[in-house]
């Protein structure tokens, strides 16, 4: 597997040779202006466009924007969370939109919805050849978080992560302090950090969490990615 991310929680990965994009919001800084090379990720949008696949854990603007919904071709396979946000793709024209259940197949890889704090918005992705990768939305630190992590056992997990360290915000990802706790519950698994530094809604920066990661020495297994590398998982 190679993960990519593109900015916020967009990711392209290069799994099991399909290409799958991650909750597309493909506008620089909340503009309409879509992505470019000039922005600083080293990919285009033209690339980004060629995906085999999307998964949405939400249809939040900050997961799925305009830019996406505009340019993304209506007859890719778009995989969402619920009927209702299957209706609303279908209304904007997309014409093969599925609601990810247990193991729904996209081609030879099983995609499993998993519940967090009560949402179903969760993505586990498998395929025998590749690492599992948990794709955990918009979640919070809680017992049921926990328990899915063990239940499912992922040997990478895409968490997001920084905003509720803002004073003002109510909490919708995972601090710093539940990354660590996340670090030691997940023993097997590489830990991606996603949403940091994403669009104005941000506490916690990559320099923030890349001191917190030394000093509580997570190391080896944690990966804060840049906007545009290549991570092989």
């Amino acid at each position: 597997m190679i993960l990519q991310q593109i900015q916020g929680t967009t990711l392209l990965l290069h799994f099991a040779g399909k290409k799958i994009l991650v909750d597309p919001a493909l506008s620089i800084n909340e503009s309409p202006m879509p992505l470019s090379p000039a922005a600083g990720t080293g990919i285009s949008m033209r690339e980004i466009l060629q995906a085999d696949a999307v998964v949405l854990t939400s249809l939040y603007p900050e997961r799925f924007d305009d830019t996406a919904r505009n340019f993304l071709p209506k007859t890719i396979p778009v995989y969402v969370q619920d009927r209702m946000d299957q209706a609303e793709l279908k209304h904007s024209g997309f014409t093969n939109v599925q609601v990810i259940n247990k193991r729904t197949l996209f081609g030879n890889i099983f995609l499993t919805r998993t519940p967090f704090a009560g949402s179903p918005n969760g993505v586990l992705i498998e395929h025998p050849a590749e690492k599992s990768l948990l794709v955990t939305g918009d979640s919070v630190w809680n017992d049921g978080f926990l328990d899915t992590v063990h239940t499912v056992s992922p040997r990478a997990i895409a968490v997001n992560c920084g905003t509720e360290e803002l004073a003002s915000a109510t909490p919708c990802t995972l601090g710093a302090e539940d990354i660590l706790k996340l670090h030691h519950a997940a023993e097997k698994a590489t830990l991606i950090t996603c949403h940091i530094e994403a669009f104005s809604q941000w506490g916690v920066s990559r320099e923030l969490l890349c001191r917190f990661t030394q000093d509580h020495n997570l190391t080896g297994r944690f990966l804060i990615p840049e906007n545009g590398k290549n991570y092989y998982l």
